[in-house]
């Protein structure tokens, strides 16, 4: 067993009706004028005014900026940062689903380091140390993991889809904001969640870390055991917060350990088509799982553990069926059903062989990857 670290910045503070605490904990931080940036809905439904309450009843002026819609591309968070500098803001606060939390992040690191968000693309990129504004993160939903993620997914003007190196400052999770949360959303944001424990998990013999595993571990047994029922029944609130608190987890493990290709194949899937994150990396999943069980033992192991399933030779196709089931009852489609043609393969492949993170972490076998992407093309 090597060195692990249980850094876990950022702090987070979860429970139902967390965001009331909003103010206070602007305040601890000597936040006097604050940008609630916000995405479209929570400002359309009074939430982010709501959010805005809470701060000024702590003697915080708040100044409400409504997202663009769509994916954060670099215009986006170009023109946040904007906003935040000609008003003279001293903390911000992020409300809204991954791409909201995402364009806050890196609009706070161009007010801090200067320049345009295109400078600071790439895995590898560490340009910008500068430390950035009081930033709070709330999430509206249970998937993306950005409120506790130390990186920001944009996708430059260019059209090229990409991540920048910034985490928030502290996250609020209040699984109140997912109540109402659509079927089809909470399907592709449950699903966003699972890739990001699995592919983690994935990373088991490459990046030993206890935390990590424990952390992916109860994030997936919590998603099979809710996912469901609140994709069925949305009203369930015992599973909308076993979903917020999974997520949550499964944002941690980001942290701790990283991902593998999933996320890389499905960045290339959404460029593509221009699809919800959680659709694209939900069509990649059953790569990464049947690449897993075949070929990394403790992986295995892990999953047999954390799901109830006998360790034995039959286990592989067991969990493979299982993760298969769950994606198809929430009505997820594979990369045939959303028109990615199979010779789309050979194509992403090389661009994941390209991808600036083995530069850091030890790379898949490609061959191996290749052949389980053929296999999930149409499972």
């Amino acid at each position: 067993m090597g060195v692990f670290s249980t850094d876990q910045n950022p702090v987070a503070l979860f429970g139902v009706d967390a965001r009331k605490q909003v103010g206070i904990e602007l305040k601890k931080l000597n936040v006097s004028r604050a940008m609630v940036f916000a995405d479209a809905f929570m400002v359309d439904n009074g939430k982010a005014e709501e959010l805005a309450g809470y701060i000024r009843e702590a003697g915080i002026e708040a100044l409400i900026y409504k997202a663009e819609v769509g994916e954060p591309t670099s215009s986006f968070c170009d023109n946040a940062a904007d906003f935040a500098r000609e008003n003279k803001v001293d903390g911000m606060v992020g409300l809204g689903g991954g791409a909201t939390m995402d364009t806050a992040k890196i609009a706070c690191k161009l007010v801090a380091n200067g320049g345009k968000t295109d400078d600071y693309l790439g895995y590898a990129n560490t340009a910008g140390n500068h430390p950035i504004m009081p930033l709070l993160l709330l999430t509206t939903t249970s998937g993306t993991g950005s409120e506790v993620s130390v990186r920001a997914a944009v996708e430059s003007d260019a059209g090229v889809k990409g991540a920048i190196n910034q985490g928030g400052t502290m996250a609020i999770v209040d699984p109140t904001y997912t109540y109402t949360v659509p079927p089809v959303i909470t399907a592709n944001t449950g699903i966003d969640a699972l890739t990001h424990a699995v592919e983690c998990l994935f990373n088991c013999e490459n990046v030993e870390h206890l935390m990590a595993d424990m952390y992916a571990k109860e994030s997936i047994k919590l998603i099979f055991q809710n996912l469901l029922i609140a994709y069925v029944d949305g009203s369930n609130e015992a599973a909308r917060v076993n979903l917020s608190y999974a997520s949550m987890l499964a944002g941690f493990c980001l942290h701790l350990r990283k991902l593998t290709y999933g996320h890389s194949a499905g960045n290339q899937i959404s460029s593509k088509l221009h699809c919800p994150h959680g659709v694209s990396v939900g069509a990649t999943l059953p790569s990464v799982i049947r690449y897993g069980v075949k070929n990394i033992p403790a992986f295995t192991t892990h999953l047999c553990e954390c799901l109830g399933v006998r360790n034995d030779a039959a286990a592989p196709d067991i969990l493979i069926k299982m993760f298969d089931e769950l994606q198809k009852n929430v009505k997820m489609k594979n990369m045939k059903e959303l028109g990615i043609e199979r010779e789309f393969i050979e194509g992403m492949v090389e661009e994941i062989k390209k991808d600036s993170k083995w530069k850091v972490m030890t790379p898949p076998d490609f061959d191996k990857m290749k052949e389980s992407l053929y296999e999930a093309w149409d499972y």
